[in-house]
């Protein structure tokens, strides 16, 4: 007979399955907007025949991941509210883990305007200047134009600056990661 598969051998599928799991459960128990979580371009929705053109992407730090995990945990048991930190932290990695999978069109179709907000907010509070001017440009592109784009053209435009951002984004998260869980820990 054969073992039965444990998450050991399962490894990254399991954790992959696991963490879409957990972040349904925490949208409909917090409302957390929806989140594509892959940990590279090359694990892409189901069905779909969309290529990802960015550089590959090996997913968020460590850091990153070890201090999200803490926050959809904390939010799915109930056992604290997510903090504004919590949530700066929640919406900075679901925006740029849709950017870098070029998903973001798919992320941001319910209510655009106020996740763009949301994203720009957040990247501002964590210290990424750049990438929240250029999610701002993209809201602006949308609402402030006479001939606004498409939100399926904002969010490629988004998509592209955001593949050429000299801002080093991930390493800026994981430290920001970092800050809340000291904090939590005090």
């Amino acid at each position: 007979t054969r073992p039965a598969k444990t998450p050991e051998i399962m490894g990254k599928a399991y954790t992959f399955v696991l963490i879409e799991k957990v972040l349904q459960s925490l949208h409909h128990k917090v409302g957390f907007a929806r989140i594509e979580y892959c940990q590279t371009s090359r694990l892409l929705k189901a069905g779909s025949a969309k290529r990802c053109e960015m550089a590959h992407w090996e997913g968020h730090k460590i850091d990153t991941s070890t201090a999200l995990l803490d926050v959809i945990t904390t939010a799915v048991t109930g056992s604290a509210r997510p903090s504004h930190s919590d949530r700066i932290l929640f919406t900075a990695c679901e925006f740029w883990a849709s950017a870098r999978n070029c998903t973001l069109f798919e992320q941001l179709r319910d209510d655009p305007i106020k996740q763009l907000e949301a994203a720009e907010a957040a990247f501002t509070d964590i210290g990424l200047a750049g990438v929240a001017e250029i999610v701002s440009r993209g809201r602006i592109m949308l609402t402030e134009v006479l001939e606004p784009d498409s939100l399926a053209q904002v969010a490629k435009n988004i998509e592209s600056s955001l593949a050429d951002i000299d801002e080093p984004v991930d390493q800026v998260i994981a430290m920001y990661a970092n800050q809340q869980a000291r904090r939590r820990q005090i």
